[in-house]
């Protein structure tokens, strides 16, 4: 958690576009996505506060796990993209997976859960990059950056390997 509590904080817009402000994610951390299945049909049938809940859930999951906010986070609507250090993949596996069944109990919606090795993105020679942008002293927005989480989503989309209880390797 130290990598992401300690990085520096920027508060002018025009610093989300400046790359040198973007830091690294340590190769040790988990990339975890989560996302409603066909979220686009049940939020026209009138489910969007399920699917929106679904979707947040899982920070608030990882934010337990972990026993902080302060971690590198955003959410999609449908589902939410967020690290991890290495160290807290099995107690979030296990939490995520039993918000997955209780959102298909409790919304009969399937939220998809994965995850991949920063490690094994790093080896695909992808990038991914974060930086904290702070709207005031206790509020910070994480920006991502780098191709890694738009090829990591592709993975997972078609890979359901990936999903957690799969394995952690891309196609």
């Amino acid at each position: 958690m130290e990598f992401y509590r300690n990085l520096p904080s920027f508060n002018k817009f025009e610093n989300l576009f400046v790359e040198r402000n973007y830091s690294a994610v340590p190769s040790d951390w988990i990339l975890y996505l989560t996302d409603v299945q066909g979220s686009t049909k049940a939020i026209e049938a009138g489910h969007y506060q399920h699917v929106n809940m679904a979707g947040a859930a899982s920070i608030t999951v990882a934010s337990n796990v972990m026993k902080t906010s302060d971690f590198p986070f955003q959410f999609g609507g449908d589902g939410a993209t967020f690290l991890a250090p290495s160290k807290f993949e099995k107690k979030l596996d296990a939490q995520l997976l039993g918000l997955a069944e209780l959102t298909r109990k409790t919304y009969s919606l399937r939220l998809r859960v994965s995850k991949i090795s920063v490690w094994n993105l790093y080896k695909e020679k992808c990038q991914l990059e974060v930086l904290k942008f702070a709207f005031d002293k206790a509020t910070h927005l994480s920006m991502f950056s780098g191709n890694g989480f738009a090829i990591a989503e592709k993975w997972i989309k078609q890979n359901d390997a990936l999903s957690i209880g799969g394995q952690s390797t891309p196609p």
